[in-house]
């Protein structure tokens, strides 16, 4: 093993040399590099072996462009690169790595169009480009591809794009998950899509999909299915309303609200723990275990949570944080950062029955889930966004480096005007940062308590 799980840096320049003698000696894959410290570019020497098959970096701290030389490992059927800090364009000789099974490139900073090239990638099972900063389109891979098992695609950037060919021609025999998330895609789900009998996951949230749902997908055997964040048109299909997919449906915002007492001026809510009181201030419990897609009525304020985490298998995804690193100067205010809630890509929180007013918001944010020193256990990059009021407020807002470091509070204050006696606060994780450090499915967006009320009728010595 190399590189540091433990301790400090470790450095490619060193692992260049040595594992080249090792290529040479006959070894077929560089094994287990993973969750370390490792930094610097990926060494071009190892492209001068054709013997190497597998290349596994998951969750390091490489950098620069993936080496072209890497294309000349003919029998290359594994490159594992997810969760490091790549960056550049793609190279079209990538595409000559005729016989890769399992392509991961997630979670780092490349640029520019997924190449054609990729076309040719006809031995794929595995395809992750989750928040790879890549643009679109999709290139159409001509095969059958009887293998393909997971393709997991988010957060393209770019212009509108259209479904690859792909997906509507090919058969895709063990397709058993199938993500295109905020990928820019247009158009209508094909009906074609009800062949692919073996899929359990479906996810084309935040894409520019219109027309109806086809009835088609009934015949799917799924376990999740995630459609929001698109401009369908008609009737919701009985089907869906009747199955047992975990795809809830949230009812129309206007249909909860009655407000059977006069407006109210102020609402505190401690994200993803039971009821505390903070300085004379009490925070409304918010310990729902929340699901897939859930929609979560208290009495004048809700949320709604969607997304899975993909990688960790687990039957039920852990949504509510419980963590006591948190250190503050106030002794008391450690409660409100002691618990947190997090959702794998949207989160929105509504309040109803407010006076019409201007109103101070106060988002209190820790992060609780890395740590602070020089192991792969301080890698993780957790980065989203805000909205309130369908406003972007923060962008790629990150809250280990708002707030200089794990465990420490951050508050993030905005004043925002209510019209018609609702507030909207949505967090989304928009596909950047790491998915997987310290561990599997560590992302999306945290949030540890909210409060909200009107300067001027309550004061707060809070600040920024």
């Amino acid at each position: 093993m190399f590189g540091s799980r433990g301790g400090g840096r470790q450095d490619f320049r060193f692992l260049s040399k040595f594992r080249r003698f090792n290529i040479t000696q006959g070894t077929k894959s560089l094994g287990d590099l993973t969750r370390n410290y490792l930094s610097g570019p990926i060494p071009p020497e190892w492209g001068s072996s054709t013997r190497l098959v597998s290349i596994s970096l998951f969750g390091n701290q490489l950098t620069g462009q993936i080496p072209e030389e890497l294309a000349n490992l003919s029998n290359l059927t594994s490159l594992i690169l997810e969760n490091n800090r790549l960056s550049g364009f793609l190279l079209a000789a990538l595409g000559n790595l005729s016989k890769i099974e399992r392509l991961h490139l997630s979670s780092n900073y490349f640029t520019g169009e997924i190449p054609d090239t990729f076309a040719s990638l006809t031995s794929l099972k595995e395809l992750y480009m989750e928040g790879s900063g890549l643009s679109g389109p999709i290139p159409s891979i001509n095969a059958t591809l009887e293998n393909l098992e997971y393709i997991i695609i988010s957060d393209l950037n770019g212009t509108e794009t259209s479904f690859p060919q792909l997906l509507i021609n090919a058969s895709l025999p063990k397709l058993k998950r199938l993500m295109l998330r905020s990928c820019n895609v247009t158009g209508e789900i094909p009906a074609s899509f009800g062949r692919f009998t073996t899929i359990n996951i479906l996810d084309l949230s935040f894409n520019r999909l219109r027309g109806k749902i086809p009835e088609e997908l009934s015949s799917l055997a799924l376990n999740n299915l995630f459609l929001n964040g698109n401009n369908f048109s008609g009737t919701v299909p009985s089907w869906m309303l009747n199955t047992n997919v975990k795809m809830g449906i949230v009812p129309c915002l206007r249909s909860q609200i009655n407000c059977t007492s006069g407006p109210l001026h102020f609402f505190y809510i401690n994200c993803g723990g039971g009821e505390i009181t903070v300085d004379g201030t009490t925070y409304e419990a918010d310990d729902d275990q929340a699901g897939p897609s859930t929609f979560y009525r208290s009495t004048n304020w809700a949320f709604s949570s969607t997304g899975i985490f993909l990688s960790d298998d687990r039957p039920d995804d852990i949504l509510l944080l419980d963590d006591g690193q948190v250190t503050t100067s106030l002794a008391e205010e450690v409660l409100l950062y002691r618990n947190a809630r997090l959702a794998p890509s949207s989160l929105t929180y509504y309040a109803f029955c407010l006076a019409n007013a201007t109103y101070t918001v106060h988002l209190h944010f820790a992060e609780i889930q890395f740590t602070n020193d020089r192991t792969y256990r301080s890698l993780g990059r957790r980065i989203f966004d805000v909205y309130i009021q369908g406003k972007q407020e923060l962008k790629d807002f990150n809250i280990e480096e708002a707030a200089g470091g794990p465990g420490i509070p951050k508050v993030k204050n905005f004043t925002v005007n209510v019209t018609d006696g609702t507030l909207e606060i949505r967090f989304r994780w928009a596909g950047k940062g790491t998915t997987s450090m310290p561990e599997r499915s560590i992302y999306g967006p945290l949030i540890s308590a909210i409060s909200v009320f009107d300067p001027g009728r309550f004061s707060t010595s809070m600040d920024s």
